[in-house]
């Protein structure tokens, strides 16, 4: 089986670090350890390296992988310029947590003990207070088996028991839980932080950071995680370490989400309802399964327009064929699930890849999470509806296949025209033609604002006309790659640059193009078109 590749390394099967164990004192987190404001940072590793640095890192900027927030057309609301930040923060996930992995234990047929380093031995100082690695070995295996046999008493034994917010909170997780069928669930160790010993009697409490690996069964390709932090507390010698908070793991201090994939709806809604189709998983709040219910149909037709587009293009690969995705009533909301966003959110929906977490190597997502805003103008009627939504599933789709280390990405990220430009391409092949967002192009192009050259991952965006702009250009590039070389040539080289090939080198191989002029015609291609 191949070698979990190591955080912080470029290169898969380098040497890596030794996690530390539960109950010993952790090493300086490089999330945590960022560069005075002004200074430089450290040198970022030479040549391509996935993951992706996590939120935070001193190599992470905006632009890099997802998630990918829909840029309404027309008068509908506009897309945010901010950062796109999770796709970050699924390189953190698969990058500290493979280090900690063998700390997991796996929900399986039995729960198994947590495997882990020997740990600092309990002191002898007389009435020293220590949580040890017993204690959190405990803590974690009677959590998971607990799940395992959907015993709730169980699940909340190791939680302060006079925390009632605390108990109340993990009673809803418990039960939202239940109604998700998954083929894996466990916890991992991730990181801890704080005094884990205590020589002169005084109360200790640890930070214990844990994924919570899931894979939903039919909809995920392979193991995913969120990941949460675990308040622990010993109040003296003669108490046990207990739970006594539970929230999201934080981020870095630079990211674009103050948290790693968390809250999910089973961790954010008071009565979760799950509404299914035989492509969409749809998990709501209770508030919003009526309009679950109306789009359910709209969203079944979305992703199997998303689908059906693909196979006839010809292509087979690993792509996902089924899709979890949430509705939800307003930006804040949006902004509030799967992440505790720090900047304004103005995009009407985003899909955000969830990097795969099962040690068994290769750089694609193990499953994507789709998030909507009904109050956007999308949701005026089932057309716009369907635009977004296919929109949003042909992105969660690719990232089955989506290796994230294209020579020429570098730091910024993909090639935005070319993993927007398909999304926009598919969500209107048989939904209308180019003028979908002429109007907003053309005032732009009268204004001076036609770009000269194809708007890179750092230059794509800007205010709302000049963003929208910029993905009517992306939609005409793959329209003009559609036009000169044929559609099963367009997917070929769309599946050739998500399978990592560079811009130039899938040019090359699929279209018998050079890249620099692809891009000059297709600039050209989107000028003519308002002309």
């Amino acid at each position: 089986m191949a070698q979990p590749h190591d955080p912080w390394s470029p290169h898969p099967g380098a040497a890596r670090p030794q996690a530390p164990a539960p109950g010993a004192a952790a090493p300086a987190d490089p999330r945590r350890t960022q560069p005075a404001q002004g200074r430089p940072g450290p040198t970022p590793p030479a040549g391509p390296a996935w993951p992706p640095p996590p939120p935070g890192s001193p190599y992470a900027f905006p632009g890099a992988a997802g998630p990918h927030p829909y840029l309404p057309s027309g008068p509908r609301p506009q897309r945010s310029s901010r950062g796109l930040w999770i796709g970050l923060g699924a390189g953190a996930l698969v990058l500290v947590v493979l280090v900690g992995a063998v700390l997991g234990v796996v929900l399986g047929a039995r729960s198994e003990p947590v495997a882990s380093p020997s740990a600092a031995p309990v002191s002898a100082a007389p009435g020293a207070v220590q949580i040890s690695r017993a204690d959190l070995e405990r803590i974690t295996t009677t959590r998971q088996a607990a799940l395992q046999r959907r015993d709730l008493k169980g699940f909340l034994a190791p939680l302060d028991q006079g925390n009632r917010a605390l108990i109340d909170g993990q009673t809803r997780l418990f039960h939202n839980l239940q109604k998700v069928t998954f083929t894996e669930q466990r916890f991992g160790f991730v990181d801890q932080a704080g005094r884990s010993i205590d020589r002169f009697g005084r109360g200790v409490t640890v930070h214990l950071d844990v994924a919570f690996v899931h894979q939903i069964k039919d909809f995920d390709n392979r193991p995913v995680a969120e990941w949460y932090r675990w308040t622990i507390t010993k109040k003296d010698a003669a108490a046990p370490a207990v739970i006594t908070d539970v929230s999201g793991a934080p981020g870095g201090s630079l990211a674009d989400s103050k948290t790693y994939y968390y809250p999910a709806p089973w961790d954010k809604y008071d009565d979760m309802r799950v509404t299914r189709t035989p492509h969409v998983l749809l998990l709501t709040d209770r508030a919003m399964e009526a309009k679950a219910r109306r789009y359910a149909n709209v969203a079944e037709k979305a992703a199997t327009d998303v689908l059906g587009a693909w196979r006839r293009g010809g292509q087979d690969g690993p792509v996902l064929q089924r899709f979890v995705a949430s509705l939800v009533p307003n930006k804040k909301e949006l902004g509030s699930l799967y992440q505790i966003a720090t900047d304004k959110v103005t995009e009407a929906g985003h899909s955000m890849p969830m990097v795969a977490y099962d040690g068994k190597g290769g750089e694609v997502s193990g499953g994507a999470r789709v998030v909507m805003d009904t109050s956007s103008g999308f949701f005026a009627d089932d057309a716009g509806a369907g635009e977004i939504l296919r929109h949003e599933f042909t992105h969660a789709m690719l990232e089955g296949i989506n290796r994230h280390d294209n020579d020429d990405a570098a730091i910024w990220g993909q090639e935005p025209w070319i993993t927007e430009g398909i999304a926009e391409y598919v969500a209107n092949r048989d939904h209308g033609g180019p003028a979908n967002r002429d109007g907003g192009a053309r005032s732009a192009l009268r204004a001076g604002e036609f770009p000269a050259r194809m708007p890179n991952a750092l230059a794509f965006g800007g205010d709302a006309r000049v963003t929208n702009l910029h993905y009517y250009i992306a939609h005409q590039a793959i329209r003009h790659i559609v036009a000169r070389y044929g559609e099963l040539k367009m997917f070929a080289f769309v599946a050739a640059y998500y399978g990592g090939a560079s811009v130039a080198d899938a040019a090359r191989t699929t279209l018998g193009a050079d890249a620099d002029a692809l891009r000059r015609a297709a600039l050209a291609y989107a000028k003519s078109e308002l002309t």
